[in-house]
């Protein structure tokens, strides 16, 4: 998912013209990984998975080379039935290369680990792993493996 950009793009003072630039105005490379779970609502949920990645950059907005980005992101959807909106969680938020194995265990960004309650009514939860390239001349490797999504309720 190589990405390209105008050469003018690399002067353009607001950083948001810069990322609309991205592959002709179709936007950054982006792909997703999505699995669909059974789940019980109102349960405590751990989930863990393992990664490392390659040739990753981290947030680089003012002009000039190089600049953009490279993320490792994530989130939980929870599905219920009857049908309402609920709040996704987060389960990553990385843009610096992890050349070695790293586990992580109940993301919460800035906030302490803790395992992930379910909403009354959830049927499933969707768990999705993304990878977005903002980043020109870069090649991004994304491993993951041992996801595990645990039901800790007794």
């Amino acid at each position: 998912m190589p990405v390209s950009f105008p050469p003018a793009a690399y002067d353009f003072p607001d950083y948001e013209d810069f990322r609309k630039s991205a592959n002709h105005g179709q936007s950054a490379g982006w792909v997703e990984i999505i699995q669909k779970v059974p789940v019980n609502g109102a349960h405590r949920y751990s989930l863990r998975f393992c990664y490392r990645c390659e040739d990753f950059q981290t947030e680089r907005k003012p002009p000039g080379h190089p600049r953009g980005y490279v993320a490792f992101g994530g989130r939980i959807e929870w599905t219920t039935k009857p049908a309402q909106r609920t709040p996704a969680n987060s389960l990553a938020n990385f843009q610096q290369t992890m050349p070695d194995w790293r586990t992580i265990t109940d993301y919460r960004d800035w906030d302490m680990a803790r395992p992930y309650t379910a909403p009354e009514g959830t049927v499933s939860a969707t768990i999705i792993f993304d990878m977005t390239t903002l980043a020109e001349n870069r090649l991004p490797r994304l491993f993951l493996d041992d996801v595990e999504m645990v039901d800790l309720t007794p």
